[in-house]
């Protein structure tokens, strides 16, 4: 295939991504609304991905602690596996499958939320992180790739992107947490534009 069909094709599957997006706004305004009830409870949000979905949900945190459209009321966000010692011990002492789920442990409380971001919604890290967090008694949700997927199946809201092509579920992943933060920013107050 030409460069240029490729193109064309991964083109039709955004938009196709995008319609079924368009049917899951009403789930992404209740994550904002969970989001907002855990802020106003002074709760925080424990983020989690691999990879690429690591540094998307650094791209949250940003705007949780920070802004996107409007002021609006900082959130307690923090990132896992973001602090490169930690992870390295806890990978080395136990398991890098349940390093996540240890953080938590060690951060979370009853109330707070887990938001975990996977394309293939079958990273075992991500999957025993979220049973881990739903015991602890927080909300989770999860951004996956497929309809079902061990990780959507463990978390009580699932946001998915289902698409053959990652690339096409990292890029609508990115639409759907500016969509949350936007949403939040609402339902929190916005005030003022950003500068």
């Amino acid at each position: 295939m030409d460069p240029v069909s490729q193109l064309y094709n991964v083109f039709a599957a955004y938009q196709a991504s995008l319609e079924l997006l368009h049917k899951q706004l009403p789930m992404i305004a209740e994550v904002a609304d969970t989001l907002a009830s855990t802020v106003r409870r002074n709760g925080r949000i424990f983020i989690a991905g691999n990879g690429g979905s690591h540094s998307l949900g650094e791209h949250l945190c940003a705007e949780l602690i920070g802004r996107l459209s409007y002021e609006a009321r900082p959130v307690g966000a923090f990132v896992l596996q973001n602090c490169t010692p930690v992870t390295t011990a806890l990978s080395n002492d136990y398991r890098f499958e349940i390093a996540l789920a240890r953080e938590l442990d060690a951060l979370a409380r009853p109330g707070d939320v887990f938001l975990a971001i996977s394309a293939s919604g079958e990273s075992r890290n991500l999957v025993e992180a979220a049973l881990r967090a739903n015991e602890m008694g927080l909300t989770t949700v999860c951004l996956v790739g497929r309809s079902v997927s061990p990780l959507g199946d463990g978390c009580h809201v699932r946001l998915a992107t289902p698409s053959p092509e990652i690339v096409v579920v990292q890029q609508v992943h990115l639409v759907v947490v500016h969509l949350i933060w936007l949403a939040l920013e609402q339902v929190l107050g916005a005030g003022e534009p950003a500068g």
